[in-house]
């Protein structure tokens, strides 16, 4: 069982507050029966421009966070109530050639994590799994836990893993 327990917060956003309450909420589902035993948990009540805490727990014990359990959510499209014209403003990251066992220490996330985006989009050549077709003919299993042990040693660099988990992270 895989539970998220989770709080939202205002925050300011470009010098301009959106005040609200902090908000609750909890989400709950079950890890696949096959390895690598993976589940997705979707939340929902999510407003936008707030800052999302987060802890994860399995069966019911939290898992021990690497790093800030933190995201923070994109700002509504027109923020502004005088200025209805206006858009939002955000900033977003952009990452691409991200190989762990070529590099597996990069200082460039610290840099990108103090300036806090929006998002962050992986643009591609992120995954360095085989290429060959008859790589994957192989039971579901088997390609399966390959690509969720490239996936977890991405996402275990040191500085990305900080950066991910208090980023909203898209890739292609």
């Amino acid at each position: 069982r895989v539970t998220v327990e989770y709080w939202i917060e205002s925050r300011v956003h470009y010098g301009n507050a959106f005040p609200e309450p902090i908000s609750r909420g909890r989400a709950t589902t079950h890890t696949h029966a096959d390895s690598p035993f993976t589940a997705v948990v979707e939340l929902s009540g999510l407003r936008p421009g707030g800052l999302l805490h987060y802890e994860v727990r399995l069966d019911g014990r939290p898992l021990q966070a690497r790093s800030p359990q933190v995201v923070s959510l994109m700002p509504p499209l027109y923020p502004y109530k005088k200025e209805p014209e206006k858009l939002a403003e955000f900033s977003v990251a952009f990452v691409s050639c991200v190989h762990p066992a070529m590099m597996p220490q990069l200082e460039i996330w610290d840099e990108i994590l103090s300036h806090r985006p929006s998002a962050m989009l992986f643009l591609g050549d992120n995954n360095y799994l085989p290429s060959s077709p008859s790589a994957y003919e192989n039971e579901k299993a088997v390609v399966r836990y390959m690509m969720s042990s490239a996936q977890r040693e991405l996402r275990a660099m040191r500085g990305l893993a900080g950066l991910v988990a208090a980023t909203p992270t898209y890739g292609i």
